[in-house]
């Protein structure tokens, strides 16, 4: 033992709080696992909103494993935000949307844990056709040539309403009332008329073919 001098002061000991430093982490990083190990972890959190930028709640989400089984489903809340914690890991879809129709998909998404995937989604609410009665029926002519080739600028004289004209790839669109009947002709310099008749019961397509003359 080393004696003192009178004034001097004894250097502290720091055995004492060496240990006690050591406990103190060791509990610090206990609390923190357990903590950790407490805490919800949400696998997807989805943001749906429409191009406007506004968010729309009550909108169907889902979780889709191999591309055609359906594992989670919920909705989106006010703030737009559809959230899955439980999620089965590996790929999945993530679709969005009221109906099959106009429905948006996110194609093979992985969750990473321990952070939460954020997906963000532009869409537009849409219905399927057979659930809104329209009166209406389209039609579109493909105006082909003997070799299988768009005819632009054939004419189309007849019932109906829509394009007078084949546009660039030969389509001539005509609407009527539903089962009504569009029936007219088509024809372009350099080709043979071709007559058409179509009663117009659900949205079709029909070809016409143009002989060259």
């Amino acid at each position: 033992m080393t004696a003192l001098n009178e004034g001097q002061v004894r250097p502290p000991t720091y055995r004492g709080g060496l240990h006690r430093l050591v406990a103190t982490t060791a509990f610090l990083v206990m609390f923190a696992s357990y903590a950790l190990c407490e805490s919800t972890y949400c696998a997807f959190e989805i943001r749906v909103a429409d191009p406007s930028g506004t968010a729309l709640d009550k909108v169907p989400v889902y979780l889709v494993r191999g591309h055609d089984t359906q594992v989670a489903s919920t909705t989106t809340d006010q703030r737009g935000i559809a959230t899955f914690c439980d999620a089965p890991l590996g790929l999945l879809d993530i679709g969005v949307g009221l109906d099959s129709c106009g429905s948006v998909m996110v194609r093979e998404v992985q969750a990473v844990w321990p952070e939460t995937r954020r997906v963000f989604v532009t869409y537009i609410k849409t219905y399927c056709k057979h659930f809104i009665f329209e009166n209406h029926c389209l039609a579109v002519f493909r105006v082909r040539d003997e070799t299988g080739r768009p005819v632009a600028g054939a004419r189309f004289k007849g019932g109906g309403a829509g394009t007078d004209a084949s546009d660039a790839f030969g389509r001539i669109f005509r609407y009527t009332e539903r089962r009504g009947r569009l029936a007219g002709t088509i024809t372009k310099p350099g080709y043979g008329p071709a007559s058409v008749s179509e009663t117009c019961v659900d949205d079709a397509e029909a070809p016409v073919v143009l002989h060259g003359q």
